[in-house]
């Protein structure tokens, strides 16, 4: 229907229905619009971002079913990426909200996950069609500069984790269940909590709560 350029990006609106005629375009590509699907696409082509929205059907519909979705799910990510069995790791179990199947991927590379870069599909429990995908595309220059034979060992750095880290008597609870009595760990010496370690420098990475468990 339309498209718009928007700094590096550019957004599309697409309708499966012809006779569907908006004057005034919402380029949100947040935003789901009834019977439209925005397309964003970066300025080498590639896919981004899909929003759009899944109608139920008005007559009694049985839904696609969740093996069917997953697979619409893969057609999509080898589609975008013909070695996406070498690059992405699939999270596990799959979940559902309101109309539509979700299923999550996690990016690796040389065979090491990747924290916080995971692609998100949002499948049509109806239609069988993409309702939502946000990805940001594999930057091979972010990691090829990085040795993938960490400088310390494993046990190296547990020692590290373990000279900083204290166990603390806690009563627990655990929904409406009763108070257990457990252990908890605590870094009184940080200003926060250990998250990780440089596999290469000993750097702590640490987050900005004082307790793992509050």
């Amino acid at each position: 229907m339309k498209k718009k350029q928007a700094k590096n990006k550019r957004i599309e609106v697409w309708s499966t229905l012809p006779n569907v005629i908006q004057n005034k375009t919402d380029f949100d590509i947040e935003e789901i619009d009834s019977c439209l699907m925005k397309l964003c696409f970066d300025k080498q082509d590639r896919l981004l971002q899909i929003t759009s929205e899944e109608l139920p059907p008005k007559d009694i519909s049985k839904p696609i079913g969740v093996d069917q979705a997953e697979e619409i799910a893969y057609q999509l990510l080898f589609y975008l990426y013909p070695e996406a069995h070498k690059q992405l790791i699939r999270i596990d179990g799959e979940g559902e909200i309101e109309d539509v199947y979700c299923f999550d991927f996690r990016w690796q590379y040389n065979n090491i996950r990747i924290l916080h870069d995971i692609i998100s599909i949002d499948v049509g429990k109806y239609s069988g069609r993409i309702c939502s995908f946000d990805h940001q595309p594999l930057c091979k220059q972010r990691y090829e500069h990085v040795h993938t034979t960490p400088t310390l060992s494993k046990q190296t750095v547990k020692q590290i984790y373990a000279d900083d880290v204290q166990m603390e008597l806690r009563w627990f609870q655990d929904g409406e269940s009763d108070y257990k009595l457990v252990y908890a760990p605590t870094f009184p010496k940080l200003a926060g909590v250990i998250r990780m370690i440089d596999a290469h420098t000993a750097q702590i990475f640490q987050t900005e709560k004082t307790e793992l468990f509050c």
